[in-house]
């Protein structure tokens, strides 16, 4: 994250403007002058007591890569069905985007994969519509996003498989589309006859390129073929573009888990004579990541069947794929103890730590014992890091193993431990998750006069980091720094330092920054868990700014499934009520602005949260959030209006009630129903409307739908507020009467309310004697509670109180254990039984 200070200072420079701080305790009085006049004189300003008015902040835009913003526009018009822009254009975007993925190295997240999909599909489409057919991506540009999708290593660091199900998607079409344009084409042998008759006609120097030729080299693939190239050298280009898209396809269907379909893409061509070996090594790969055995099995006889002598140079790479499947039952059938010595240090290393992990103690003798026997150990000495594993696994201490390190330097003085003898050790004690032994691993390795190199230090801060000790960890990050890392093997381990930090809250703002702009200055991606701790970290300090930059910086980088983990960070901070006002709308201000994708089921969930907090005007702003979505799925239901209506009615807020109507009013989508008329009910007898409610009651007899139980609940409510509502109450109860509609308790309750709201107390006395003789329903605290509640009159309340004492001794004792309250507009009391009307 950029900081604001040096934006400040060099926004100062750029203009030739002092460079001053309002909290400095010794500076000038005055500007200096020397820095230089400006043009023109700045105006005459007047302010309120001095105060000067904040230089508005300026916007920090993502570094997005070139071309990326341009398809997503294409995206966003397609799915909007709007003009797109123009179609050279969107190539020029495409080119731009993923020569810079080459030129960069960087990775294609499943969120950009969706994008290039949906415009190359267009392209694709405006191609064939075209008069000529000649495609508008030509097969270069489609080979250079081969080239990068096949980059991607899904779930490389963890060994995990991630389904990458539009990277997936992309790769197939881009070989869909180049194989069916080489079908198209003249025969690769016909071009070759033709050009070499043309050249030695016309005594030049022959065009054509062997198909074999640069066939990795990505800066020769983004050289763009001149307009004067022939159809020979476009073909063999369109060849070698197919090849590369293939070769994507199977590595990308490998990594997400799909080794079979990239398996039956080799098996089914028709030329399996030219199946390349590494296309084979990716396929016993993506196996092995899914511990896959059967299929490995499959897969080897398959070779077998297609080329014994292929199977055969194959064969390291099974056994290390059964040794990290833990299959030693086909581990043991496919490594040949008697040629042990033929196998690599790297292979050996894998099979000792497979029998360690999977308790093969007898397999795993019989292996060192070959190992020593055949004089391997005399010639090769990367074959004592496995003897030395397998000493310290099967319970030897440090101290052992080192009299076993002299033994291997007696046995050949140029053979002496080095600093990847103790990797070795050291990652097996974090696997066994024992920090005290990778600790007298580091000092066997001083010991030797080892010096410690980055590699051991991030080894430190992975066993540290695994019990706790962050400021260990931060110490041998610290030391790391001073060493070349290669590949950038150090930045998971600072990822997770960062988070740890960021979450015990012990260390300072300052500590936590000086880690991440480590980060920032080696342009390095933050993957989904930085962001949300980084995010959280800001988000308690009040830095809504610094929140915003951090996610526009890196929240286009990440994949739509990912983007959920920081997602959620905003959204929880929003529905946590211990949370203040302030920082939950700033909260959901910034989850409004960079996640789109927000459903509308939580978009609800805040509006519910910003109704409980008492500000109606801020549930408005989310209501019309929801309907200013460009997406149906986000815009609101019937059920959203409902709880909208429910809300402000709760609130007394008749403004908010009025806009939530009127846009009832204008949405086309919704339908009027019944229970969007009980919501109108609820919302206007809440906001003291009592006779505008009522209308709605009307409404809904005259539907096809007619009323439900809550209708009649919230229509006996409304007649108890509205004025001469006995009337509407009578009537309502002598239809349910007629059509013998099932009365309940609930239904008696509220028509009490009516009658005791209405100053028909004798009336509401004698329904209550007789109730349990003509419905069958004996009154309890809810319904004599109601009755009680609706007195309008303190002389009745009180009336009724001993009315009730005299009839229901029982129920009154009981209303009583609910709790009574004094209200504080009157001297009415209030039973604390209320019926719960839902529309």
């Amino acid at each position: 994250m950029r900081s604001i200070l040096t934006r400040v200072v060099f926004r100062h420079l750029l203009r030739n403007e002092p460079i001053t701080h309002r909290d400095c305790l010794y500076r000038f009085t005055h500007t200096l002058r020397h820095h230089g006049r400006r043009p023109l004189p700045a105006p005459q300003r007047r302010t309120l007591f001095g105060f000067t008015r904040a230089r508005p902040r300026e916007k920090s835009d993502s570094d997005l890569e070139p071309g990326l913003e341009l398809m997503q526009q294409t995206c966003a018009a397609l799915e909007s069905r709007m003009r797109t822009p123009n179609k050279h254009d969107i190539v020029s975007a495409w080119r731009a985007y993923f020569y810079a993925k080459a030129v960069k190295k960087t990775a294609l997240n499943d969120t950009q994969a969706a994008t290039a999909l949906k415009v190359l599909q267009y392209l694709e489409k405006l191609s064939k519509e075209r008069d000529h057919g000649k495609p508008l991506l030509p097969a270069n540009f489609l080979k250079v996003a081969a080239e990068v999708l096949g980059h991607v290593k899904f779930g490389k660091d963890h060994r995990e498989v991630r389904r990458q199900e539009s990277s997936v998607a992309l790769a197939k079409e881009l070989y869909r589309i180049l194989q069916e344009r080489l079908v198209d084409t003249v025969p690769l042998k016909e071009m070759a006859s033709t050009t070499t008759t043309k050249g030695e006609d016309e005594s030049g120097p022959s065009t054509t390129i062997a198909p074999e030729e640069h066939e990795d080299d990505t800066e020769f693939s983004m050289v763009e073929l001149p307009e004067e190239a022939s159809s020979e050298v476009r073909a063999v280009e369109l060849e070698r573009a197919t090849r590369k898209a293939r070769l994507s396809l199977i590595s990308v269907l490998c990594d997400s888990g799909y080794a079979k379909e990239a398996r039956d893409l080799i098996t089914t061509r028709s030329a399996s004579s030219t199946t390349e070996r590494k296309e084979w090594r990716q396929i016993i790969r993506g196996f092995e990541m899914i511990e896959d055995v059967d299929e490995l099995r499959a897969t080897a006889s398959i070779l077998q069947s297609i080329s014994p002598s292929l199977e055969q140079s194959l064969q390291s790479n099974f056994v290390v794929a059964y040794a990290n499947a833990g299959s030693m039952v086909d581990l043991k059938a496919c490594l040949d103890i008697s040629r042990i010595g033929q196998i690599s240090p790297t292979t050996l290393h894998r099979v000792i730590t497979a029998c360690l992990k999977e308790n093969e103690m007898d397999f795993g003798r019989r292996i060192v014992r070959a190992i020593t026997e055949n004089g391997a150990l005399q010639t090769t000495r990367g074959y004592w890091d496995s003897i030395f594993l397998w000493a310290l696994g099967t319970g030897k201490g440090v101290d052992e193993v080192n009299r076993m390190m002299e033994v291997m330097r007696r046995t050949n003085d140029t053979f002496v431990p080095n600093s990847q003898t103790i990797h070795i050790l050291i990652m097996y004690a974090n696997s066994r998750n024992d920090p005290y032994l990778a600790e007298r691993l580091v000092d066997l390795g001083r010991t030797w006069k080892i010096p410690p190199d980055a590699t051991m230090y991030l080894l430190q801060m992975d066993y540290r980091l695994s019990v706790g000790d962050i400021e260990g960890a931060r110490t041998s990050y610290q030391k790391a720094q001073m060493h070349d890392v290669e590949e950038n093997e150090d930045v998971p381990r600072i990822h997770r330092l960062l988070q740890a930090m960021c979450k015990s809250n012990r260390y300072s703002f300052e500590s936590i920054m000086t880690v991440m702009e480590d980060l920032n200055g080696r342009n390095i991606r933050f993957p989904p868990e930085t962001v949300a701790a980084l995010t959280t970290l800001h988000l308690l300090r009040k830095e809504y700014h610094d929140v915003v930059d951090l996610l526009k910086t890196h929240i286009p980088h990440i994949s739509i499934d990912d983007r959920a983990v920081v997602r959620d960070v905003l959204l929880n901070m929003c529905l946590d009520r211990r949370n203040s006002l302030a920082r939950v709308w700033d909260t959901y201000m910034i989850c409004q602005a960079i996640f789109s994708e927000v459903t509308r089921e939580v978009r609800t969930k805040i509006m519910q949260e910003f109704f409980w907090r008492k500000r109606c005007d801020m549930a408005v702003h989310v209501f019309n959030h929801m309907r200013e979505h460009s997406s149906e799925a986000m815009q609101p239901t019937t059920d959203t209006y409902a709880i909208a209506l429910v809300g402000a009615g709760k609130l007394h807020d008749d403004e908010g009630l009025e806009v939530f109507h009127n846009a009832l009013k204008l949405d086309m989508n919704i339908e009027p129903c019944t229970k969007l008329y009980n919501a109108l009910m609820l919302g206007y007898v809440g906001c003291e409307m009592p006779r505008r409610a009522l209308t709605f009651w009307e409404d809904i007899v005259s539907s096809r739908e007619g009323p439900s139980y809550d209708s009649l609940l919230i229509v006996f409510k409304v007649t108890e507020e509205v004025s001469f509502g006995e009337r509407k109450a009578l009537q309502v109860w002598k239809q349910l009467r007629d059509l013998d509609i099932e009365i309940t308790r609930d239904l008696v309750a509220a028509y009490v309310g009516s009658l005791q709201g209405n100053y028909l107390y004798d009336d509401a006395k004698k329904f209550i004697l007789e109730c349990e003789e003509s419905l069958g329903i004996k009154p309890d605290a809810v319904i004599l509670g109601t009755m009680y509640n609706s007195s309008r009159l303190y002389a009745k309340q009180v009336e009724t109180e001993q009315w009730m004492k005299e009839h229901f001794p029982d129920v009154w004792e009981e209303m009583l254990k609910l709790g009574r309250i004094k209200r504080e507009d009157s001297l009415l009391h209030r039973i604390n039984v209320e019926l719960e009307l839902q529309p």
